[in-house]
């Protein structure tokens, strides 16, 4: 029989909502990240900014939140009485009454989700923003002549030709 910790039930309402409030902020970051991706498809980069911008102050709210969880995490493992290094939700869950755990255990499921999302979405943005990279450097180097490029003559010479690309890097 699980007994009724007054202490964590006084919580609780309290954690629902940063953790509310944190599903509602992955959400968001998992909107930046596809909006991000689909700027740089399109290679709209009066988008860019402005997004940029709101993903930096999107990051620093939740900074503030994140250090709010950790201050409730503290507070409930001490409650429970476990070190804070091992208390994790589904602790507290087996923990709570069926009428208390339901409504955890779905928040949990939501945050799982999202950082799953969260995690394959930014694996995208980065292997797309890593694929630009390598594209205007092969544009640059078309244009410049690739830094360090040799040819070799008939003899097995090296030739190092800086006039090589469309402009002339030694005028």
């Amino acid at each position: 029989m699980i007994v009724a910790n007054p202490m964590v039930e006084s919580l609780l309402p309290e954690l629902f909502a940063l953790l509310d409030q944190t599903t509602a902020a992955m959400g968001e970051r998992l909107s930046h990240m596809r909006q991000l991706s689909a700027y740089v498809l399109e290679r709209r980069q009066e988008s860019m900014e402005p997004l940029l911008d709101q993903m930096e102050r999107a990051a620093r709210e939740q900074e503030l939140a994140d250090a709010k969880l950790a201050a409730m995490r503290t507070t409930l493992a001490k409650a429970i009485g476990v070190p804070v290094a091992e208390f994790r939700l589904s602790r507290l869950q087996a923990e709570l009454s069926p009428r208390d755990a339901a409504p955890l255990q779905f928040r949990r499921e939501q945050v799982l989700a999202l950082a799953g999302q969260l995690r394959s979405e930014h694996l995208h943005a980065a292997v797309l923003l890593n694929e630009a990279a390598r594209v205007n450097r092969a544009m640059l180097d078309s244009l410049m002549g690739a830094v360090g490029v040799a040819t070799y003559g008939p003899g097995g010479d090296k030739h190092y030709d800086s006039c090589q690309g469309l402009v002339n890097a030694e005028r």
